[in-house]
């Protein structure tokens, strides 16, 4: 299940998501349960992987408020734009519940 998800370097940057079959199917039912259900943070069943053999868990969050979060550039001077990281607004024990530990 291999997923790489290339996030935008700066404004109007392109974000790509490169995946095999079976990583984006994991990645496309964990955006459908996102789109459909009622809680605030969803998480991939299983683990994804980077072709390094790195795994990793992909989050959608189901928010309409952004004005708080940072932007998800990763180049200078984009990077140092306020605003917190998403995953700063769910509790530890949120995350660990998601994660199924």
């Amino acid at each position: 299940m291999i997923v790489h998800i290339y996030s935008q370097t700066d404004p109007h940057g392109e974000a790509v998501i490169l995946g095999d079959r079976e990583g984006l199917i994991v990645l496309r039912d964990m955006l459908n349960k996102a789109i459909d259900g009622n809680e605030p943070a969803y998480v991939t069943e299983k683990p994804l992987f980077c072709r390094d053999g790195e795994g990793y868990h992909c989050f959608a969050i189901k928010n309409t408020d952004f004005e708080q979060y940072s932007f998800p550039y990763t180049s200078e001077p984009y990077t140092n734009l306020s605003g917190a990281y998403p995953l700063s607004f769910i509790s530890g024990q949120k995350l660990r519940e998601l994660l199924g530990l």
